[in-house]
């Protein structure tokens, strides 16, 4: 599931990867449902380019979409995994690292190791 205005920006091309143009409210169950229809693993990685920028980012945007891709998961027979991996140390719209980020860099640059998940959200 990708922003539709972001489709065009996915390079990976791969025979069993499908693009599903929609956006994360509660609206759009049904372009969820087709994602995870007939998917053993639903993965999230949830990114700046898909989260509605500040002042417009309702309260509990993720929540409420968790709340809406839940039920669609569990109806699905062949749903086995879901991994979620959304914005834990990515930087928000405004380029600011979270706190756990920050530490997490400070840490590994004090211990002269740059783990690859650092320095991919940096």
């Amino acid at each position: 599931l990708v922003p539709p205005t972001s489709s065009s920006k996915v390079i990976l091309q791969h025979s069993s990867l499908t693009l599903i143009e929609g956006t994360l409210d509660g609206k759009n169950a049904k372009a969820l449902a087709q994602v995870v229809n007939h998917a053993t693993y639903v993965v999230c990685l949830l990114g700046k380019d898909v989260l509605p920028p500040k002042p417009h980012y309702p309260p509990h945007y993720l929540l409420e979409f968790c709340k809406t891709l839940y039920p669609i998961m569990k109806e699905s027979s062949s749903t086995k995994l879901f991994l979620y991996q959304a914005n834990s140390l990515a930087r928000n719209q405004h380029g600011k690292a979270p706190v756990v980020s920050r530490i997490l860099k400070e840490t590994s640059n004090l211990l002269g190791v740059a783990p690859p998940l650092v320095q991919d959200n940096d």
